[in-house]
């Protein structure tokens, strides 16, 4: 019930309006107030994205980090998506406030070493037994969820970028999708998801 979330200080939600231009993106320790703020519409957003801060984040030799998982997206009607396997952890090494603001300050990570790491950290298999199932559920959850938002264009194709954060239960938090994929060329190896793209295409 809404009287539970109140009850939790550590609870805090991010209220972001009109996403795609940076800007009135606040944070609220009470959903109550959250809600207010929209009613209020100040920024006169036409929809607004609410999201729940991760405070309890996994990360990496302390070093914050995303999960980037490429999908592409076949058909709305009827929808059809293919997630890619291979998957990028970009670590964030930046010592100023604001995050990944350089491309120098970014670290990638294959999944091997994303795995390697995980298995140091006496995490075995969490990525095919934890993470990488829920990661799944939240794909297909999220496009079926915003079909109606989605627009079906006669061959025409698209490549999305999902990217998603960890708490310390390996339990994954999605925080944005980029169908502007302007980084994409700065990934290792992504002439693999090139590659399959243009199969899938053929």
């Amino acid at each position: 019930t809404s009287s539970n979330i109140y009850s939790i200080p550590t609870d805090t939600w991010v209220l972001k309006g009109n996403p795609a231009k940076h800007y009135g993106v606040r944070p609220f320790k009470k959903l109550r107030g959250l809600l207010m703020e929209i009613d209020t519409n100040e920024y006169e957003c036409d929809y607004y994205i609410i999201q729940k801060h991760v405070s309890d984040q996994y990360l990496i030799n302390n070093l914050p980090f995303k999960i980037h998982v490429y999908v592409f997206l076949q058909s709305v009607e009827p929808l059809e998506i293919i997630p890619f396997s291979r998957v990028y952890v970009i670590i964030n090494s930046s010592t100023r406030p604001c995050v990944y603001e350089c491309h120098k300050d970014l670290i990638y990570w294959s999944l091997e070493e994303f795995e390697a790491y995980l298995l140091s950290d006496e995490k075995e298999n969490a990525w095919t037994d934890q993470i990488w199932p829920q990661l799944m559920t939240a794909i297909i959850q999220t496009f079926t969820h915003n079909k109606q938002f989605l627009q079906q264009r006669s061959k025409s194709f698209e490549l999305v970028c999902m990217s998603f954060l960890l708490d310390t239960f390996l339990n994954p938090y999605l925080i944005n999708i980029k169908s502007n994929t302007y980084r994409f060329d700065h990934l290792p190896h992504n002439n693999h998801i090139i590659q399959k793209v243009y199969e899938l295409i053929m």
